[in-house]
């Protein structure tokens, strides 16, 4: 019998929360039957982790870290050509902790683990990324939990180092987007939707979201729900500077309907494919890959997220 067999698999990045923090975590879970914290030592290994579980009979696979951590867990537990009824566990321990926001986790460690314990669940949808011919919305090569970042999101992906997000926590992101407004490049993209109407623009930026919340709180597309079985398409048109410097500030404040500023463009669908030129750089949950077209579509209830 596995070691991981019936057994509540913590995969824990040690990178990404402070000391203390992981330190906190691990004395909550020492008098506690039935968890197993694994610990990352690579890029990579939280997959491998979360794989091995999957094929011991693990009773909960719990990913403890930031979104990337998260990507990587997930991209082990989910097959699309098998199914698991595995449930997924969110620890959020980095920086951004966007998913964690738009599941409406508990504030406190304690409170979560105490709802990972009473193993309620809930769908939670997947993002299929692919290459496309613009002509549909084709099958992936590879998934997204919260969000896919496009446009610009190479630059904010170069700024915010470990060092700036260590120092500035959730406001690195902010702060990464205002020094980017100097380099912004303006993109000329043709958006194919689902009914096969063709949208032409010229960009900075655009976001497909799962969750509602992207960059450590900013609320990018409210209306999200990453159990609803659609995407959030944000497209942030090519607009004077000053212009866009006031939306991103906009951004944080709770009030505000980023779904009726006019340098938007919004959509809910479950399905959009997307030609860029130049070459759009996507950051998928943190990681950065760029391609002149892709395809985005949903997967409906791909895994059950403890939520």
């Amino acid at each position: 019998m596995s070691s991981f067999y019936n057994q509540r698999v913590l995969i824990l990045n040690p990178m990404a929360g402070s000391a203390e923090r992981i330190l906190e975590l691990n004395a909550m879970l020492d008098s506690r039957p039935g968890w197993r914290i694994a610990q990352t030592e690579r890029e990579g290994h939280a997959k491998e982790i979360a794989r091995q579980a999957r094929a011991d009979g693990a009773r909960q696979i719990i990913a403890a870290g930031g979104d990337g951590t998260v990507h990587e867990v997930i991209d082990g537990l989910y097959d699309p050509d098998d199914p698991t009824e595995i449930p997924f566990g969110l620890l959020p321990l980095g920086t951004g902790n966007d998913l964690a926001r738009s599941l409406r986790l508990p504030d406190t460690l304690l409170d979560i683990i105490e709802l990972i314990e009473r193993e309620e669940h809930r769908p939670l949808d997947l993002i299929e990324v692919s290459p496309s011919s613009l002509k549909g919305c084709g099958k992936g090569r590879c998934f997204a939990v919260n969000a896919a970042n496009g446009g610009n999101a190479e630059l904010t992906h170069e700024i915010v180092d470990d060092e700036i997000k260590q120092r500035f926590g959730a406001l690195a992101y902010l702060i990464a987007a205002i020094r980017a407004l100097a380099e912004l490049e303006v993109y000329e993209v043709e958006l194919t939707w689902p009914e096969e109407t063709t949208t032409r623009a010229e960009i900075f930026g655009m976001v497909v979201a799962n969750g509602a919340t992207l960059g450590g709180g900013m609320d990018v597309a409210p209306h999200a729900n990453p159990s609803d079985g659609l995407l959030d398409v944000v497209i942030v048109k090519a607009t004077p500077k000053l212009q866009l410097a006031r939306l991103g500030a906009r951004l944080l404040d709770p009030t505000f309907n980023i779904t009726e500023d006019p340098s938007l463009i919004y959509r809910r669908v479950d399905c959009v494919a997307v030609r860029g030129t130049p070459p759009l750089w996507f950051n998928l949950d943190g990681e950065p890959f760029e391609r002149d077209d892709f395809s985005f579509r949903v997967i409906p209830s791909a895994v059950n997220v403890i939520a």
